[in-house]
């Protein structure tokens, strides 16, 4: 077991190193940190939330090898789950259903793409191949966590009175002030003022059912949520709502690559804001030329 351990474990930190600089940091020590040292004295169960910029290799890649570190270090193969933002939870059925003849090899990836995702080409997704395949390598569930769109647009069209009341999670509150001023702060420009509410209620309403799902389905004490930054950054969001509902330690990891930020970016990053606080318990900075 030892040695089997080890093999993933150097297999991990190798393909880290293929990517370039990736340094982990602390926000709270406000220090780069050994990142397999650091994700090694997490708690070993969590809930691991892992914010991203969609459609980026980089950031992908990152995210698979995090769960596979994670996975290895914890001798937790099989034991642990992994919901997906880009996934509806009412299509569980089909997600779980492709997903386990996808491990079984029964499915290639082109072939579960297109079954997850009936509506799109396999190549739109395809950076998300490799968590999917680090999660059916360590023989992980596999879970969608969001909303359909056309429930959300019945929302941001008609308002969240209009919505099935099934549809709304009984753990449903709408966010704090702060989560309303940087979500107003981002659409301003976008919508009317009229509009803003209804798409607030909308976001909202996504991180109560994200958070009810992750509870609701998995197995394991051990799960990790891939999903867009703006729903975990500050740790608000889908992290207040998963508070809310889970007695489990949530760990967060904000994702970025450094090569498409500034300088001001990223020390922006790296410091508090002066009303947010800290963006995540922890920054991953990839392809991070230091200075």
């Amino acid at each position: 077991m030892l040695k089997i351990f080890l093999a993933l474990f150097l297999s991990s930190l190798l393909t880290f190193s293929a990517l370039g600089d990736n340094l982990l940091f602390d926000t709270k020590t406000k220090m780069f940190t050994d990142y397999p040292t650091t994700l090694a004295n997490l708690p070993s169960q969590m809930h691991l939330v892992l914010g991203e910029y969609h459609y980026s290799d980089v950031i992908q890649k990152a995210q698979a090898e995090v769960i596979a570190t994670v996975v290895a270090q914890r001798n937790a193969v099989g034991n642990f789950t992994v919901g997906w933002e880009f996934l509806d939870y009412t299509n569980q059925n089909i997600i779980q259903n492709a997903f386990s003849q996808y491990k079984n090899n029964e499915l290639d990836d082109n072939a579960f793409l297109k079954i997850i995702f009936p509506d799109s080409k396999p190549e739109d997704n395809a950076s998300y191949l490799r968590i999917m395949q680090e999660t059916k390598k360590q023989d992980g569930d596999f879970i969608g966590l969001n909303l359909p769109r056309a429930l959300k647009k019945i929302v941001t069209t008609s308002g969240i009175e209009a919505l099935d009341p099934q549809y709304i999670p009984a753990n449903f509150e709408l966010g704090g002030e702060n989560y309303y001023t940087r979500f107003a702060d981002t659409m301003r420009g976008h919508v009317t003022e009229e509009q803003l509410k209804r798409y607030y209620d909308a976001q909202c309403l996504t991180d109560s059912v994200m958070a009810e799902q992750i509870v609701a389905t998995t197995n394991f004490d051990l799960n990790f949520t891939v999903v867009g930054a703006f729903h975990t950054d500050y740790n608000d969001g889908y992290v207040t709502q998963l508070r809310r509902l889970s007695s489990l330690p949530i760990v967060t990891i904000k994702f970025v690559d450094s090569a498409e930020l500034t300088a001001e970016d990223i020390e922006y990053f790296k410091s508090d804001d002066p009303q947010y606080g800290p963006v995540a318990d922890y920054v991953f900075f990839l392809n991070l030329v230091q200075q």
